[in-house]
């Protein structure tokens, strides 16, 4: 029987942790103040693509806090005392032992118990061994650093793996998962022999840094010319920062390119913190229809009485039809509320779990002060950093992309400086690429006017574009009834199957329609 999505053998987990039970459930060994056995259950979901790993420990309410972890396999262990590897993950373990049985002494420290109390109370056993080997396949050396502090000393020489044996995996289980055995097993005799000194956290030795591969940045063309042209359009890894004074469109620009993302077979979630679910449909609706196929009805003024002027947009029953088909499982919208004394946490977790779960690969959330509007006055710059920071981490960590959108200061200028931008000014200095969007005043138009020139209603700016360190601004049309900026040639949007596809095989050709 193998566990699925993890390839591992029942029959070996089940000779790792001395359990009976066949399938999920696990045992912990833990004892008790007295030393009295206290083999607790320990279950685990193991849908590894979600990643949705929920552990459960099944306990006596009244001694669980006397209980003491140990780390798992020790019992496995040989009489050989020259190396000991130790691995944060479970599953590692249970990989390890699987593919290369017997070979190696390995034991785990169990994620979701006190990890440095496991090593505390293994301690004795563990100074056996002449050289210690820490397998940390986490995003921080943190845990590194500190296990070495708890076990190095005179007699025993603490080692680390070079991550770059696992690939494009995080871990060996999603290495034996992706690869098989052999493969695995290969690896491993590698990994285990190339070691590495622990090193200061936030300090990484150059020789084990990863290549940049080019060919994994995934790209979405924005549709419009000379922002794709300067920036290279929304690339994988980075994050985005759109802002503009109220009403000058600033949503209207990120559900723009959000559409953009989704013709070229990208999956968005997008956070909407000041639209209904149901005005937000429409808003995106009217970006994909043809002008045949929107309704336009007289605004409805008070008192009863209907505009001459003013006109509201929708479009007809059959469009809504189609466009809610070819969305469906592409674009997910969020308009609830993240938790407010954990927001930071409860941001990532929800998109982590788009991202595994929907495969979404591109996230707006629309907008900073909607999302942290909650939070202390005192707390509110602190939060934003964190939560930037947070966000930063995720778009490398998972090769995605994030655009959050930011209002500027109330006091701030016509023409919008990074410096303006409301809430800590970190949230800017964490942006790859600054956008702007604001409307033309009368000024302006009646000047391009007056100059035989073009007259823009709106202009876009570039204030900051740290790949290249371009600056750029451009003029724009605000189409007021498909909701859309045209900058050049029109964007082409559609919800039609034929013309997206054409769409995607000129984008691919890079003869750009627009």
């Amino acid at each position: 029987m193998i566990l699925e999505d993890k390839h591992i053998d029942s029959t070996v987990a089940c000779g790792l942790y001395g359990c009976t039970d066949t399938g999920q459930k696990l045992l912990v060994n833990c004892y008790d103040d007295m030393d009295f056995d206290k083999g607790l259950r320990y279950s685990k979901s193991i849908d590894y693509l979600s990643n949705k790993a929920k552990v459960g420990i099944t306990h006596n309410p009244l001694t669980f806090e006397r209980l003491s972890p140990f780390p798992m396999g020790i019992h496995r262990c040989n009489e050989d005392r020259s190396v000991l590897y130790i691995t944060t993950n479970e599953w590692d373990l249970l990989t390890i032992a699987q593919v290369r049985p017997l070979e190696y002494n390995v034991i785990a420290l169990i994620d979701n118990l006190d990890e440095y109390v496991s090593i505390s109370n293994a301690f004795d056993f563990i100074h056996e061994f002449n050289r210690v080997v820490l397998i940390n396949t986490s995003d921080t050396q943190r845990w590194l650093y500190e296990a070495n502090k708890r076990i190095c000393n005179d007699n025993v020489e603490v080692k680390t793996i070079s991550l770059s044996y696992l690939r494009d995996c995080r871990s060996v289980n999603e290495f034996l998962v992706k690869y098989g055995e052999e493969a695995t097993s290969d690896m491993l005799a590698a990994l285990m022999t190339d070691l590495e000194d622990v090193s200061i956290p936030g300090v990484t030795d150059i020789s084990s840094v990863k290549s940049e591969d080019k060919t994994k940045i995934r790209k979405y063309f924005t549709q419009i010319d000379m922002i794709d042209g300067k920036t290279g359009g929304l690339e994988s890894g980075g994050l985005w920062l759109i802002t503009g004074h109220t009403g000058n469109g600033k949503s209207e620009f990120a559900m723009q390119l959000s559409l953009s993302v989704v013709q070229q077979d990208g999956k968005v979630f997008y956070y909407a913190g000041e639209e209904t679910k149901e005005r937000f449909l429409s808003k995106l609706e009217l970006k994909l229809a043809d002008q045949k196929d929107i309704i336009k009805t007289p605004r409805k003024l008070y008192g009863g009485r209907y505009s001459a002027f003013d006109f509201d947009y929708s479009v007809t029953y059959e469009t809504d039809h189609q466009i809610k088909k070819w969305l469906k499982n592409k674009y997910f919208i969020f308009d609830g509320q993240f938790k407010k004394n954990n927001l930071v946490d409860s941001v990532i977790e929800m998109l982590e779990g788009m991202h595994k779960e929907k495969g979404v690969t591109v996230f707006f959330l629309d907008n900073l002060m909607t999302l942290t509007c909650e939070i202390e006055t005192q707390k509110l710059n602190s939060i934003q950093t964190e939560l930037t920071n947070a966000l930063v981490q995720f778009c490398k960590n998972y090769n995605v992309t994030v655009v959050l959108v930011a209002h500027p200061n109330k006091s701030s200028e016509l023409d919008i400086q990074n410096k303006d931008v409301s809430g800590s000014f970190n949230v800017v200095n964490l942006a790859s690429v600054v956008i702007t969007v604001r409307r033309a005043t009368a000024e302006e138009m009646q000047k391009a006017e007056a100059g035989g020139q073009h007259i823009y209603n709106s202009y876009i700016s570039c204030t900051k574009d740290r790949p290249t360190g371009d600056t750029f601004r451009i003029g724009a049309d605000f189409d007021t009834v498909n909701k859309i900026f045209i900058a050049g040639a029109r964007p082409q949007y559609t919800w039609k199957p034929e013309q997206v596809e054409k769409i995607k095989q000129l984008i691919r050709q890079e003869k750009f329609p627009f």
